[in-house]
């Protein structure tokens, strides 16, 4: 078995890059054909890489003129990279009828190794990764009535097929005449990223080709190589070549900011030192806490922040979500407390779990400006399992101390996440380790209705956004608007890596305070 033709879609700006990915691709897969996709304006740029075994094709010549002017009105500022994806399946249509098997690539990750594409009996090889996006799986619904296939996602950067599965899903779709239309009406472009062709290929050729597939053991993928790497110039070098001996891709996609592998591990260093003093009950800013002062009188930088938020606004939004009791640990309640009844500012506190909503109306319900929601936020309107610890046994999950009633503010769409947590707090002595597998047992599941969090913000009113939701922000944080954003986000961030932050630059943010409880403001807004 060999593979017969490689698909990439490529622009002027990402040349270089392209060329070291095309470079590549051409030694690991010699008897390949390299087909790249290039808008016409760019054309020129690339004929100098000609050869036979490279065919370029311009991207107006590949979609109809309607298709493409409906992608560009309805995906605004995200009309290229929506449009890349239908012009690589379509690519994968038009040359399945001449060559057997083929693979689609994404131009802006570069392959370090050859990948095991074939295993045993022939069946083709997928990567898999841990990526999550719950947008992806809502189209997928709609487009092939189709449920999520395995337990992690078929985002890495490439998927292999044969002839026939491309064949078989044009048909599903409607046929070649039909097919990129039905695709198009199940994608929400309001969305920032509402369609993988990865995710969606891959659940179908799993589905409907099981016995010809199977997965590459050793997959490994590295995401953050701009940030973490220093982008692609530096691979190469000490002691990144170390450090990238076991990977099979490294991605530099525009999201990701340059930076280097000690920022990353200081980033990550610091974000765990903060972290550490949350645990201990200390919710102040990093920023604080690396300045040595007395940590149990310092007032933090995240309220004032938040006071100053209202006082530059005539009239603005607080929109808190997860919000637990509204007691535990929650920097708001002093804000809202000090503009009770304030016509100027409403503080909207969304919380899904019952009890905690029924905590926040008693506590709020002689504040006429305080609205409580009892729902989940996700990226669409829909109902999901989510998981929680027993109220009655997170009562008793204090331990050693600190004394912080901690476990009344863990809930997750994720049983894993809720696991990590309680034994996260294994410092909390050694009774409290003796009954972590009663903790765990005690984790309860209920289902809840979830709805996109660009339903509640409104375009003539300075909105503020505060999320805690346990791992989940970037799923709260994709079912935004690009046509209506927050002037500013404060959020507890969960993650080690840039994740949070290169997303929400993509998005136009400045971060302007760092650590645990990181705040995001709008560059063009003066908060």
């Amino acid at each position: 078995m060999k593979l017969d033709f490689i698909i990439t879609c490529a622009t002027t700006k990402n040349l270089d890059l392209w060329k070291e990915v095309v470079d590549r691709l051409g030694i690991y897969y010699p008897e390949a054909v390299i087909v790249s996709v290039v808008p016409e304006i760019d054309f020129s740029n690339f004929e100098g890489y000609r050869s036979p075994r490279l065919i370029f094709h311009k991207d107006e010549e590949i979609l109809p003129l309607q298709l493409t002017n409906d992608i560009r009105k309805q995906a605004g500022p995200r009309y290229g990279w929506y449009l890349q994806q239908f012009l690589k399946i379509e690519i994968a249509r038009i040359y399945s009828k001449k060559f057997e098997i083929g693979m689609i690539w994404d131009s802006d990750s570069l392959p370090l190794r050859p990948l095991q594409l074939f295993g045993k009996n022939e069946k083709i090889l997928f990567g898999i990764s841990d990526f999550f996006n719950q947008a992806y799986l809502d189209q997928m619904l709609r487009c092939l009535e189709l449920e999520k296939q395995i337990s992690g996602s078929f985002i890495s950067q490439y998927i292999a097929f044969r002839s026939e599965w491309i064949n078989s899903f044009v048909e599903k779709l409607g046929g070649k005449s039909d097919y990129l239309e039905t695709l198009k009406k199940t994608i929400d472009f309001r969305e920032t990223s509402g369609f993988s062709e990865y995710e969606l290929l891959g659940n179908f050729f799993f589905q409907n080709f099981r016995q010809e597939v199977d997965f590459e053991p050793d997959f490994s993928l590295e995401r953050y190589g701009n940030s973490k790497y220093g982008g692609i110039k530096r691979v190469g070098s000490w002691p990144h070549k170390y450090l990238l001996r076991k990977v099979n891709i490294i991605a530099f996609e525009s999201w990701d900011s340059l930076g280097s592998i000690q920022a990353f591990y200081l980033g990550r260093f610091l974000g765990n030192l903060n972290r550490f003093a949350r645990k201990a009950g200390r919710k102040i800013g990093l920023r604080v806490l690396l300045k040595g002062k007395n940590l149990s009188s310092v007032e933090s930088p995240t309220t004032d922040f938040i006071h100053e938020f209202i006082s530059l606004h005539e009239k603005c939004l607080i929109l808190q979500v997860g919000a637990c009791d509204g007691l535990q640990n929650d920097f708001l309640r002093e804000i809202i407390l000090a503009n009770k009844d304030k016509s100027s500012v409403k503080f909207v506190l969304i919380e899904p779990l019952p009890n905690y909503v029924e905590t926040l109306n008693r506590n709020y319900s002689e504040f006429s400006n305080v609205v409580i929601e009892s729902c989940a936020i996700g990226n669409v309107t829909s109902e999901r399992d989510f998981y929680y610890i027993d109220p009655s046994v997170a009562d008793i999950m204090n331990g050693t101390g600190p004394f912080n009633n901690w476990a009344h503010g863990q809930g997750s769409f994720s049983f894993d996440k809720i696991v990590e947590s309680i034994h996260a707090n294994s410092f909390r002595g050694l009774e409290y380790v003796s009954n972590i597998p009663l903790f765990i047992k005690s984790i309860k599941t209920s289902n809840f209705a979830t709805v996109p969090l660009k339903n509640f913000l409104r375009e003539s009113i300075a909105t503020l956004v505060i999320i805690d939701v346990q791992g989940f922000e970037m799923e709260v944080l994709a079912s935004l608007s690009l046509s209506n954003l927050p002037i500013a986000i404060i959020v507890e961030n969960e993650f080690e890596d840039n994740r949070l932050f290169n997303f929400l630059s993509s998005l136009g943010y400045f971060r302007h305070l760092t650590g645990h409880d990181e705040i995001y403001r709008l560059v063009r807004e003066q908060v």
